[in-house]
């Protein structure tokens, strides 16, 4: 799990910190940290998550895919 969300917070890092980075450099640090932080976080928990987790579903849940696919043991 740590692997997808790293692999969801660098594009959101990235992205933001080159179009907004510029703009709020005038801002004191802690306004800042609190509008990237904001962003950042409702981009990662509404699109960044729900996306790697769709495309890493069979590696994060491999033991459930495994079993659904075996069937029942009786």
């Amino acid at each position: 799990m740590a692997l997808a969300a790293f692999a969801a917070v660098l594009p959101i890092s990235l992205l933001g910190n080159g179009l907004f980075g510029p703009a709020l450099r005038a801002w004191p640090l802690v306004a800042r940290v609190l509008v990237l932080a904001l962003l950042f976080s409702t981009l990662m928990t509404y699109l960044m998550m729900p996306a790697v987790t769709l495309v890493l579903r069979r590696w994060l849940y491999a033991a459930t895919f495994t079993t659904m696919r075996a069937g029942p043991t009786r």
